[in-house]
């Protein structure tokens, strides 16, 4: 009965552990948004062309520590305020295996 509880708390401490190696990105991840919306509120009536916004949205993405293509980066102004949006893949490595996310910030997340 002990190798039988042993084991089951290996296994959840395991998963405790994938857990949290997981969340990290996606705080990143919600903190990358925040900071884009912060960029849409202060410049959004400001009237820049879709290509500053893709490179702000860049220079936001690189303080993070993500890196992003401009290709990867999509600016809608149909609306009057601009919408940003940053789609990037970021590896996570779990022991043994490793974990591609696929993640997407944008403004008024």
């Amino acid at each position: 009965m002990r190798a039988r509880q042993a084991a089951g708390v290996a296994v959840l401490a395991a998963a405790v552990a994938v857990m949290a190696l997981l969340s990290v990105p996606y705080w990143k991840n919600r903190a990358l948004g925040d900071d884009l919306t912060a960029l849409v509120e202060q410049n959004g009536k400001a009237g820049w062309p879709v290509e500053r916004w893709r490179v702000a949205a860049l220079n936001v993405a690189a303080r993070h520590g993500v890196a992003a293509a401009a290709a990867e980066v999509r600016v809608e102004t149909r609306t009057g305020t601009p919408r940003v949006e940053i789609r990037y893949q970021k590896n996570v490595d779990l022991f043994v295996y490793t974990v591609r996310l696929h993640l997407r910030a944008k403004s008024g997340s």
